[in-house]
């Protein structure tokens, strides 16, 4: 989905109850579920084992999903807390749920997606972009496939 991410959000999921596959185009619930769900699946896990260093805390804003910025919590490398509230964030990554849903799945990597112009940086610019380097193992590690 390069260009701009103006192509539809589609993924097939398998219905775990008759095995079939059907399609789900809902990317706005896909990404509410990647943060109430599924990061909170790995909380207390450590990242990746070279940010046991890393204590941070970020926003990401999904532009089009109507919910507030969701604002994560890392402390020594390990996800602590994942909400809309918490410590001031350092910076904020504002995208679109597609985009989200391709960066969280290891589609494509978080600096390709901010040079594509498909994710905007506010606040501390070189938190960010270090950010989005070294997580970019996470997405591969952690992929997000709903």
């Amino acid at each position: 989905m390069r260009g701009g991410g103006t192509e539809p959000y589609h993924v097939a999921r398998r219905d775990k109850t008759e095995g079939r596959t059907f399609a789900v185009n809902d990317a706005i619930t896909d990404a509410r579920n990647y943060f109430t769900v599924f990061l909170q699946s790995i909380l207390g896990q450590l990242l990746i084992e070279d940010l046991r260093a890393l204590s941070v805390c970020f926003e990401i804003a999904v532009s089009d999903g109507g919910d507030p910025p969701w604002r994560l919590v890392v402390t020594e490398g390990r996800l602590t807390a994942v909400g809309h509230e918490g410590p001031p964030a350092a910076c904020r990554f504002t995208l679109d749920a597609a985009t989200l849903l391709e960066v969280a799945a290891g589609r494509i990597a978080p600096q390709e997606a901010f040079f594509d112009l498909r994710v905007q940086l506010e606040g501390d610019m070189e938190t960010g972009l270090k950010l989005s380097t070294v997580l970019a193992p996470f997405f591969q590690r952690y992929a997000y496939l709903p």
